[in-house]
């Protein structure tokens, strides 16, 4: 009972805390931030002097890491992901190394007055400028945020996931109709299309009818293919429909007919779509088909053009031979991946993966992979699994075993009898070496998985790490390869000349070299890509350097200090411009003549522990410079000072700080805390008596240590025993006294001090008569600077306690003894009294000492808690410890049972009903007033309660027509209480100043504890329309026909007629659509059932709905239809949308408009 007093006590003083404390808190940080905070001697902007730092030290400009990249060693340049672009990425990336393309789109000219729209809303045009920055540029990566402000795209758009196909048919069609009857026009049309016919064949008559059909890319299905081969058979095959399901012929008869697709002409660059996305019909769901397919570098498609039965229409072989050239790869699921794309420079034929602003070569053994025919490949895996196996036997015969099963354990070395292990190079298909005589793993056929790929590529990182544990300069990265067969979407062929040579247009231009292209490019924009090159060489070197500048906080004397250099200067040069600084803005003398007086082989650098706030791992030597010495950026370091002679403590890992406490047995004192530092882990009492003795520079045999257990008190720390035993921890506390002799042979006098004073305590208090200031409400302005303040400095580690009165580090906050109440002003006297004895002695001792009667004053924990009544109850119980203190105020003491208790009262008003939305506005909150607070017993009965309210309550109803609750800490209704039960029954744990409400009911009222209120509402079909909550009480025994008669009695409606629902709190935030779905018909109920039983169970709390049953429902069929029977829907995808520049321009144009009305209202409000 004691904590629950003290924890509700705490909340509401924590809660009513002294604001202008806080303000003061508040602006000693911010003093402290302007005192050591970083600006610009440029720019001389901040919120105080700071510390200004050279220009040469901290460069301008507000760089980040993302702004720049290294330009890849292949010579291409990646594009920039805007947030889920990857699938335009991928596809500009494919069309950059298509030759054909990007020379037509070089060679394209620009003309307003024929195109008849801006520049910056020219499709061509940018896809124009993006081309020659990936040919001309020197970054690593550029962005596509030209091209998509062309699309009419937002910043919104750039975060949607779309798909690469549809990004494909539609940026062609605008591009299409933008550019008719230029070159790039006409190699869209020439180039990107082919033809074929849409057939409808009647085999019984022979007749058939036919449409030609242009398209763009052919859309295959994977299920049952091996090779791509496959899926243009399955393609091509045509359906058949017969019987009922016959086609009519052109007289009208149904008839078995087939209908299909016919290639009249495939295009010169072929886009193959691979159906990678399916519908699961059993659970209404998208899923992701991972089926293998065979993509040959090489596919000759002629067998596939014309008719087979009109052998004229037929090309001969190798009319479409075809080179693979790109794959664009889609990983992830149905709902959401990555697109990254592999594609072959034409020129040089090696294959680079293009993954948004990476761009890296494939090595030529997962090229070889993926172009490899299934077959050679279960061939070659054969090979090798015959070669395991071989291995495998040769082994087991070296090491004498015969029994076929398990691996044997290596042999030990040097043993006997045992054959040499197999030459490094063995080319007479013999037993390869391998480590340990063991057999190596076998190795799969069709390449490493990604998963696999990301573990060694982990792997691989762990060994680039030295002894020292500090990593290498980190490799570029490089995207593990993930096999196409399973994962390509997007499949792209150039077709050949019949003599098999590549296309003579395609053959002559490179992949991204050649001084040809680069003259088509026009000169405008070439000088404009130049210029960009020179301002990004600068930038990229200011980033450059600014990458190589360490910054540092030194910290000393529990002041830090930042320091900035290059990576290559020494850490001598950091000490001594660390104690420049310190020297400046230290504000502790001794701090400062230590620092002057200081040499510098008296001084060594430290890293800086921040959780334990001291000194770690020293870095050795001055002269090494800090990148050698293994110093990151906004690492925290310390200063650490000797005298001359001394010689450096020898730092050992894993050590933790014990803060002793030195007891003099003569004077009866404790002084300290001092630092003594010990081993975590396995360190005993006789090391911590040692390192206590070194301290005091005494003999260790003289020195007792005690430690204090939380649970069982204190205790001597024997030699032997060790210090986790113990459960010390870092910070923890040790009493250490001298003695005379051994301190094995006598107790120390620490055991009779703690078991003295083990219930002896000082108790602080006030004197009532004097008026404590009140606390003043937090002013707006207050909560912004708190809101405003800057964060804390690089490294985020905060500084050690200070011992000069330096403040705290910014983001620190102020610990609870740092902001003093206005009660601890007051709280200055204090007596003496033991733990053993009661309140109600400590009320006499108290009114002795204040020269008051005892029945004058209350007495509190703190301010705002309860009251303290039961005097017969010892201080123990009520849980006081040190340091500990008592609130005195001045009136008549409550006895005990006696509550003050906080009484509201409902004034009946109806919240606001908004019937579109289906929500109310008004909160409940709005309808309660503070009547007044009333002392009440607990032992009263419910009735007597009333009769007391209404005695404060003039204008309120009489008792009969009162219903009493509990008031919750967020203005909300709580429980009911009970007639039948006493106030104290009704709220066990009852406190004072804890709130109840009173409600007026419209009839007489007697509750018992089988009453329940239920929020009742009244659905109208006809006009989706809601009216309540009305709160009604009933019996938890109450059956549905009793509840119907009630209800149709409330409604004025026949009981016949009543239809009840109980429905779920998200069905009432969405009732227009729930509603009418609800069963209505009550299946699960009959007239007998209790409203307290199953299926209902209901509480107070619930919520019950009932309607006119002669009314029909209006289902709103366009809602309903899509009903999951939950409370979430998804948002519908939208689809890829390019806008024309009318759409454009009429769109910029409302959203100015609409910017310049909100800012003419904003300026016509006071």
């Amino acid at each position: 009972e004691g904590k629950r007093d003290r924890n509700i006590g705490r909340r509401k003083a924590t809660a009513m805390m002294d604001a202008a404390a806080l303000r003061n808190a508040l602006k000693g940080r911010r003093a402290y931030v302007d005192a050591h905070s970083n600006i610009q001697e440029s720019v001389a902007a901040g919120t105080g002097p700071g510390k200004v730092v050279k220009a040469d030290a901290k460069l301008a400009g507000g760089y980040f890491s993302g702004m720049f990249m290294e330009k890849s060693k292949t010579g291409f340049v990646g594009l920039k992901n805007q947030g889920a672009t990857c699938y335009l990425n991928s596809f500009i990336q494919t069309l950059y190394m298509t030759p054909s393309f990007r020379r037509e789109i070089f060679a394209w000219k620009f003309d307003p007055e024929k195109t008849k729209e801006k520049e910056h809303l020219s499709i061509a045009k940018q896809l124009q400028d993006l081309f020659a920055r990936l040919k001309l540029s020197e970054a690593g990566m550029v962005t596509t945020g030209g091209l998509t402000k062309s699309f009419g795209w937002t910043d919104r758009d750039a975060f949607v996931q779309q798909d690469v196909q549809e990004m494909f048919n539609v940026m062609f069609s605008a591009m299409e109709g933008r550019t008719k009857g230029s070159n790039l026009g006409e190699h869209l049309s020439d180039h990107w299309y082919g033809e074929h016919d849409d057939y409808i064949y009647f085999p019984e008559t022979g007749k058939e009818r036919s449409q030609k059909v242009p398209f763009r890319s052919v859309f295959l299905e994977l299920k049952d293919c091996k090779t791509i081969t496959d899926c243009f058979n399955k393609y091509l095959t045509p359906a058949i429909f017969e019987g009922d399901n016959g086609i009519r012929d052109a007289n009208g008869d149904k008839k078995t007919a087939h209908k299909g697709l016919r290639f009249r002409k495939l295009p010169k660059i072929l886009a193959c779509t691979l159906k990678r996305f399916d519908i699961d019909y059993r659970f209404m769901r998208r899923v992701k088909l991972h089926d293998s397919v065979y993509f040959p570098p090489t596919v000759d498609l002629s067998e596939f053009v014309g008719d087979a039965k009109a052998p004229e229409t037929q090309p001969g072989k190798g009319a479409y031979e075809y080179d693979l050239y790109a794959l664009l790869i889609h990983r992830g699921s149905a709902t959401g991946g990555h697109y990254f794309a592999y594609i072959k420079n034409i020129s040089d034929g090696k294959w680079y993966c293009f993954d948004d602003s990476h761009v890296t070569e494939i090595d030529e053994k997962d090229v070889e992979k993926f172009l490899e025919h299934p077959d050679v490949a279960a061939e070659r895996e054969k090979q090798e699994e015959a070669k395991r196996k071989a291995h495998v036997e040769a082994t087991r015969k070296a090491m004498g075993i015969t029994e076929p099963s398990g691996v044997p354990a290596p042999p030990p070395p040097g043993g006997e009898g045992l054959p040499p292990p197999p030459p490094p190079s063995n080319t007479s298909g013999g037993v390869p070496p391998c480590g340990m005589g063991l057999p190596p793993p076998p190795v799969a056929a069709t390449g490493m998985s990604e998963g696999s790929a990301s573990s060694a590529e982990k792997k691989g990182k762990n060994k680039n790490k030295g002894k020292d544990g500090k990593g290498q300069k980190s490799k570029p990265y490089k995207r593990p390869f993930s096999h196409p067969a399973a994962n390509a979407y997007m499949v792209m062929y150039l077709r050949k000349e019949k003599g098999g040579a590549a296309a003579k247009e395609e053959g002559e231009a490179s992949g991204g070299n050649g001084e040809e292209e680069e003259e088509l490019i026009d000169a405008a924009l070439r000088e404009a890509v130049r210029k960009e090159n020179e301002q990004y060489k600068v930038k990229f070197g200011e980033w450059k350097k600014q990458q190589e500048m360490i910054e540092t906080n030194v910290y000393f004397a529990g002041d830090y200090v930042r320091v900035t250099l290059h990576k290559t200067r020494s850490l001598k040069e950091v000490v001594t411009e660390a104690i420049k600084q310190h020297k400046e803005l230290n504000k502790s003398e001794d701090a400062k003549k230590l620092l002057g007086a200081a040499k510098l082989e008296n001084v060594r650098i430290r890293e800086y522990d921040g959780f334990k706030q001291r000194g770690a791992k020293p870095l050795g030597e001055l002269k090494q410079s800090l990148e050698k010495a293994g110093v990151k950026k906004h690492q925290a370091l310390m200063l650490e000072l000797r005298e001359d002679g001394e010689e450096w403590e020898e730092w050992v890992p894993d050590q933790m700080e014990l803060q002793l406490m030195r007891y003099d047995a003569e004077a009866d004192r404790t002084t300290g805390p001092a630092e003594v530092l010990v081993d975590e882990k396995g360190a005993r009492g006789r090391l911590l008596r040692e390192r206590v003795a070194k301290l005091w520079k005494v003999d260790p045999s003289k020195v007792a240590l005690v430690a204090i257990d939380p649970m069982t008190g204190p205790k001597v720390i024997e030699d032997t025993v060790g210090l986790e035993f113990l459960k010390l921890r870092e910070g923890s506390q040790v009493f250490a006294e001298l003695c005379e002799g051994n301190h094995a042979e006598s107790k120390p006098a620490l055991l009779e001090k703690f078991e003295r004073d083990k219930y002896i305590l000082f108790v602080a208090y006030n004197d009532p008569r004097e008026k404590a200031p009140e606390p003043t409400p937090v002013p707006p302005e207050a909560i912004g600077a708190a809101a405003g303040i800057p964060p804390p400095p690089p490294g985020g580690i905060p500084p050690p306690p200070s011992a000069g009165g330096i403040p705290p580090p910014p983001g620190q906050g102020l610990a609870p003894a740092q902001v003093p109440a206005p009660a601890a002003k007051l709280q200055t006297k204090n007596v003496q009294f033991d733990l053993r004895r009661t309140l109600g002695e400590l009320r006499s001792a108290l009114a002795a000492e204040l020269k008051l009667p005892e029945d004058s004053f209350k007495m509190r924990r703190i301010r705002y808690g309860p009251e303290l009544k039961d005097g017969k109850k010892t201080l123990n119980n009520y849980n006081f410890a040190a340091p500990c203190s008592v609130w005195l105020d001045s009136g008549k003491p409550l006895k005990k049972g006696e509550f003050v208790l906080k009484v509201h009262v409902d004034l009946g008003k109806e919240g606001k009903k908004t019937e579109s939305k289906g929500k109310t506005s008004g909160k409940p909150s709005d309808n309660f007033a503070f009547l007044q607070e009333i002392t009440l017993n607990g032992s009263l009965t419910m009735l007597q309660v009333k009769q007391e309210v209404a005695k404060a309550w003039k204008d309120g109803p009489t008792p009969q027509y009162m219903r009493i609750r509990e008031l919750k800490d967020d203005h909300t209704l709580g429980n009911l209480f009970f007639d039948d039960k006493t106030l104290e029954k009704n709220k066990p744990g009852l406190q004072d100043f804890e709130s109840i409400i009173v409600q007026r009911t419209a009839v007489p009222e007697v509750t018992t504890s089988d009453t329940v209120l239920l929020n009742v509402y009244r659905w109208h079909p006809k006009t989706l329309g809601l009216d309540g909550p009305v709160e009604m009480a009933f019996s938890k025994t109450c059956k549905i026909e009793m509840l119907k008669e009630k209800l149709g009695e409330y409604a004025e409606l026949p009981p016949a007629e009543v239809k009840i629902c109980k429905p779920m709190k998200w069905q009432l935030k969405d009732y227009t659509i729930q509603f009418p779905l609800m069963d209505w018909a009550m299946r699960k109920l009959k007239a007998t059932t209790k409203i307290g039983k199953a299926p209902w169970r209901s509480r107070s709390g619930d919520s019950i709905v009932f309607k006119d049953g002669r009314i029909k429902e209006q289902i709103e069929k366009e809602k309903t239809a899509v009903d999951t029977g939950i409370g979430y829907r998804p948002a519908p995808e939208r689809a890829i949308k390019i806008l024309s520049p009318e759409e454009i321009e009429e769109r910029d144009r409302r959203i100015k408009e609409a910017e310049e009305a909100h800012k003419k209202e904003a300026a016509a409000k006071p």
